[in-house]
């Protein structure tokens, strides 16, 4: 297995969580809560080892950007990536949270402790409207709450995930229709697709340029 070349890390402002990874299941119910969708842009912001961007382009077809301030946590979620042939989907960054541009993101997926998630409340408010933030066991302060439910493991262990949505009148309307035109448009004709999918990869393309130096396997 080859071996990845990560991005130098940058001073940080926010506290260096412990690494604690997230069960599969787990990850596909935040997936789900916060409704992955094919068109999706996904930030994890504390990323780990890339397994939320890898299952969210692999069962939902969405790009993804991870973000983590370890730097050899960032180069076990590439190795990762670049083991299921994600590269062109996926990319990762060595950064500090606050100063990753969230203006793009569709879906934000964290875990992350009470003390981080209180520094990251004022940065978070970039995101655009419609966008939706889910995390699990502790709330993200100083937002309204959209949702929240508790999820069981086959171990019986309840877990609580909290969705948030940036508000705007009629986005989540709009949004959700954009959503199924956009699949139809993937399922109804070839040219359709390709039209879909160049769409969908103009940003991600944007975001990956902007990472200097970008990441790269080497053999």
């Amino acid at each position: 297995m080859g071996e990845s070349q990560a991005m130098r890390s940058t001073p940080s402002s926010v506290p260096n969580d412990p690494y604690i990874p997230t069960p599969p299941d787990l990850v596909r119910a935040k997936l789900e809560f916060g409704e992955a969708a094919a068109d999706d842009l996904v930030f994890d912001l504390g990323c780990g080892d890339g397994r939320v961007l890898v299952m969210a382009a692999q069962e939902y077809g969405c790009l993804g950007v991870g973000v983590d301030i370890q730097q050899g946590v960032v180069e076990e979620a590439w190795s990762n990536i670049c083991d299921h042939d994600l590269e062109d989907d996926v990319t990762v960054r060595c950064e500090d949270f606050l100063s990753t541009d969230l203006s793009q993101a569709d879906l934000v997926i964290l875990y992350l402790t009470s003390k981080t998630l209180n520094d990251l409340s004022e940065k978070l408010r970039e995101v655009r409207a419609g966008t939706r933030i889910v995390t699990h066991d502790f709330a993200l302060a100083g937002w309204p709450l959209s949702e929240q439910t508790v999820w069981t493991s086959s171990e019986g262990r309840p877990t609580t995930l909290y969705l948030y949505r940036q508000r705007s009148s009629g986005e989540r309307q709009g949004r959700r229709l954009r959503n199924k035109v956009s699949r139809l448009s993937r399922t109804t004709t070839a040219s359709g697709a390709v039209s879909t999918y160049r769409d969908r990869h103009a940003r991600f393309v944007r975001l990956k340029e902007r990472s200097t130096p970008q990441m790269v396997r080497t053999v």
